[in-house]
C-alpha cells in the first residue's frame, strides 16, 4: 500500500523549503531574461522573451512618434519641433542595451540610441565642444523665451554652403510622448510598472 498523503506531504515540504524556493526563483529569472525556456505541456517548448518584447514594443512606439515629426530637410517647421530626415534616421536607430533583474523581483530593460549623439558645432573654433547629446537637445528644444545668437558655418555632411543656425527651436518631446503612449496602450499588456528616462532627458529648467 502506498501512503499518498505521506508522499504529497514530503513533496510539499520540499517545494516550500528555502532551497527549492531559491531554485524556483532563479529559474523564473532565467526564463524572464530569455536564458531558459519555460516548459509547456511537457514538451519542453517555452514562451518567448516577454521582457525583451516589452522593450521592442517601446522602441516601436518611439520610432513611430519620431517619424510622425518628419519634415523635409529645408523645412521652416523645425522651429516648431519637427525633425529633418537626418535627425529622424539617427533618432530611430534604437536598441536594447541590457536586461537585468533587481532584488525586489522586478526587471529592468535598458534602451539606448545606437548612433553617436555628439554633434559638431557650425563654428567649431568658437564652440569646440559642440552638442554632447543631440537627442536630448531636440527633445527639449532651445532658445526659449529670448532666443540665441545665430551662428553661421558649414553643416558637416550637408554640402559646402554655409548656413545659419536657428535662434530657437521648440522641443519635439518625443521621449515624453512615447512614454505616455506606451503606458496608456501597452503597460498592462506587458506588465510594465514605469518608464524612467535618464537624467539628461529630464528637463529641469522652465
Amino acid at each position: 500500500m502506498i501512503n499518498w498523503n505521506s508522499i504529497f506531504g514530503k513533496a510539499k515540504a520540499c517545494m516550500e523549503s528555502d532551497t527549492k524556493q531559491r531554485e524556483i526563483s532563479q529559474y523564473i529569472v532565467r526564463v524572464v531574461l530569455g536564458q531558459e525556456k519555460l516548459a509547456s505541456g511537457g514538451s519542453g517548448s517555452g514562451s518567448a522573451h516577454p521582457i525583451e518584447d516589452a522593450g521592442k514594443q517601446f522602441i516601436s512606439v518611439m520610432q513611430s512618434e519620431i517619424q510622425s515629426l518628419a519634415v523635409p530637410e529645408k523645412s521652416e517647421d523645425f522651429i516648431y519641433g519637427n525633425l529633418g530626415p537626418t535627425a529622424v534616421s539617427a533618432l530611430t536607430n534604437l536598441e536594447i542595451s541590457d536586461i537585468s533583474a533587481r532584488d525586489d523581483g522586478t526587471f529592468v530593460v535598458s534602451i539606448r540610441f545606437a548612433d553617436n549623439l555628439r554633434r559638431q558645432s557650425l563654428v567649431p573654433e568658437r564652440y569646440p565642444d559642440g552638442v554632447s547629446n543631440i537627442a536630448a537637445l531636440l527633445n527639449h528644444g532651445y532658445g526659449y523665451p529670448n532666443g540665441l545668437h545665430a551662428v553661421r558655418g558649414v553643416w558637416k555632411g550637408h554640402g559646402n554652403d554655409p548656413i545659419y543656425s536657428l535662434i530657437y527651436r521648440e522641443g519635439a518631446h518625443f521621449i515624453e510622448n512615447s512614454i505616455n503612449v506606451f503606458m496608456r496602450d501597452y503597460a498592462k499588456e506587458y506588465g510594465v510598472l514605469r518608464i524612467e528616462p535618464s537624467d539628461e532627458y529630464i528637463l529641469t529648467s522652465p
